[in-house]
């Protein structure tokens, strides 16, 4: 965040050295006040965050079915380049079933938080769609976004292929919003695509 505030700080620091130049006090009352009071309301967090829900969709040239989340897949194989910049990084899976009440523990090691984990338990099942719910995250994810729910859905089709639906619901707990949100509801996404090429292809 250090960059937004540099950016702002100098820019108040611009205008205010401008408007002393041109001694324009009601200029001054009129222009750097209100821009003051809408600079600071993009760094306040909302109290209550809005949910997210990005669903990512990819075609396979197979017939899939749900089964395959009842695998444990190497999550570091093919490992995004966006999440080598300092995210944690999953470890190890625990759990299996696909029925209500199963369960994954996933666990992720932070380089400066050390190793949390993300709990779900699979809340509704069909011979289609599953749908997970987070249990907990001490994981240090949570101090930037913290899940809701994953559903992940299969369609097979008469020309022997599948389409996977992955969505994930979250929320940005960082602020300001507009600067924060897009870059997770990205990685959210690069996070869905990986796991479905980690699960089904």
């Amino acid at each position: 965040m250090a960059p937004i505030f540099y950016a702002i700080a100098g820019l108040i620091v611009f205008i205010t050295e401008y408007l002393k130049k041109k001694n324009k006090s009601k200029l001054n009352s009129f222009i750097l006040i209100p821009l003051l009071f809408l600079l600071s309301q993009g760094y306040e967090i909302n109290s209550i965050a809005k949910t997210n829900s990005i669903k990512t969709i990819t075609k396979i040239n197979t017939h899939s079915n749900i089964n395959k989340i009842n695998t444990a897949p190497n999550f570091l194989e093919n490992f995004p380049n966006f999440f080598k910049i300092g995210f944690p990084k999953p470890i190890a899976i625990d759990g299996t079933g696909i029925d209500i009440g199963d369960y994954r523990k996933i666990k992720f090691k932070s380089n400066t938080k050390g190793i949390g984990t993300l709990h779900l338990e699979i809340i509704a099942k069909d011979k289609n769609s599953i749908t997970f719910d987070v249990v907990n995250d001490d994981s240090h994810i949570n101090h930037w976004l913290s899940f809701k729910k994953v559903k992940i859905e299969i369609e097979n089709y008469d020309n022997n292929t599948s389409i996977v639906k992955w969505t994930t619901d979250f929320t940005c707990d960082l602020g300001p919003s507009w600067y924060f949100n897009p870059i997770e509801k990205y990685g959210v996404k690069v996070m869905n695509q990986h796991l479905i090429n980690s699960f089904f292809l």
